[in-house]
């Protein structure tokens, strides 16, 4: 009965009633499956909040669930949905402290985020043009390097995800090196 009524929230976007069956639950002392958390996840992801998302985290773990890579993933959605890609770097951190390694695709999410951050950037500095600048490119490819360490093989979108980066703020000298990696890689640019 529960799923069946946080299904029916997560379809009317119902976070805050999410939260109190939640927490109704608990009181009554009943440990609330992986689909309510993952259900509310979702709620959270859809809006952007980012807040209640780690507040969902923390109760998973309070109730001994073990926090998987699709749980970390969508914490990071969940922060590029709020426009604070930062934030994915973060759960990064977060997952790497209880001893998790991240996968190809929360890989792959982190150098959607620092695209994110790219334009955040550029948004910002047209009206704050003297504001303090960082190369999201570099860590972009510090990313792939990484992904090629871990034996996950960069797509060639991931790629290009990296070269429009680059061909945003006219950086010639890192594309030449992106091509480079994808050449090494035995992927040919179209």
């Amino acid at each position: 009965r529960c799923k069946a009524t946080m299904s029916i929230m997560c379809a009317t976007g119902a976070e805050k009633r999410g939260v109190a069956l939640l927490e109704e639950m608990k009181k009554r002392g009943t440990t609330p499956p992986r689909q309510i958390f993952e259900s509310l996840l979702q709620l959270c992801k859809d809006k952007g909040n980012v807040e209640r998302a780690l507040w969902v985290l923390q109760h998973m773990q309070a109730d001994g669930l073990a926090l998987t890579q699709g749980d970390y993933l969508s914490l990071i959605d969940t922060c590029k949905k709020a426009k604070v890609p930062e934030g994915s770097f973060e759960v990064l951190n977060m997952m790497e402290q209880s001893g998790g390694h991240p996968t190809q695709l929360i890989l792959e999410a982190l150098i959607d985020a620092c695209s994110q951050q790219q334009q955040l950037q550029q948004q910002q500095r047209r009206t704050h043009p003297k504001g303090e600048r960082e190369d999201y490119i570099d860590r972009a490819m510090r990313i792939l390097l990484r992904m090629q360490e871990a034996s996950y093989p960069p797509s060639l979108r991931t790629y290009k995800h990296v070269l429009r980066m680059c061909a945003q703020v006219g950086n010639s000298e890192k594309a030449l090196a992106i091509l480079d990696l994808i050449k090494e890689a035995g992927l040919q640019p179209n």
